[in-house]
């Protein structure tokens, strides 16, 4: 008897878990493309569902959010509703701006005035390794050390090159500025 209430009770617990999952989306509850970029500093990531960012706000007491999608307007309001200065920019999905915009951008991250702040792109992927790219120079990287740094988060040469080659005139740019 134990072993068929046993079994009954596992079979009801991986039922109730399968319907919870068909109703609870995984980026609800796990940050999409989260990554530490500095210690308990600076943070970079997908756009999070607006629950989730509200809690990253809370749970990492953010003082700066830098959106590189433009503004959303409902994380706008849950940033200034806690007192978080919240940035937009609107860079292409390719992740290639301006370079007066990634010197910006790399120079508000390395702010300590602004940290713990947690800046993010659509999906987590172009656009933030480009930022994080131009933070790692900032914080006096080498362009080889920058880029292994975001190849260690996700970034391919071979899958963007043209946001490689961008990033590769960026250095000889910001050399000259």
């Amino acid at each position: 008897m134990r072993k068929i209430l046993g079994s009954v009770l596992v079979v009801v617990l991986l039922a109730g878990g399968i319907l919870l999952a068909g109703k609870l989306h995984y980026y609800e509850v796990v940050p999409r493309n989260f990554q530490e970029v500095a210690s308990r500093s600076v943070y970079r990531g997908a756009r999070q569902r607006d629950a989730l960012f509200d809690s990253l706000v809370d749970e990492l007491k953010l003082k700066t959010v830098i959106s590189l999608t433009g503004t959303v307007e409902t994380q706008r309001a849950i940033a200034l509703q806690d007192g978080v200065t919240y940035i937009s920019y609107n860079w292409q999905g390719s992740g290639i701006a301006d370079f007066p915009e990634y010197l910006q951008v790399a120079r508000l991250l390395k702010d300590p005035r602004r940290q713990p702040v947690f800046f993010h792109c659509s999906g987590g992927e172009k656009r933030s390794h480009a930022a994080t790219f131009a933070y790692r120079l900032e914080m006096n990287d080498s362009p080889e050390a920058a880029f292994t740094f975001i190849e260690n988060q996700g970034f391919s040469r071979e899958r963007l090159p043209r946001l490689y080659e961008h990033l590769v005139r960026y250095v000889a740019w910001r050399e000259e500025h």
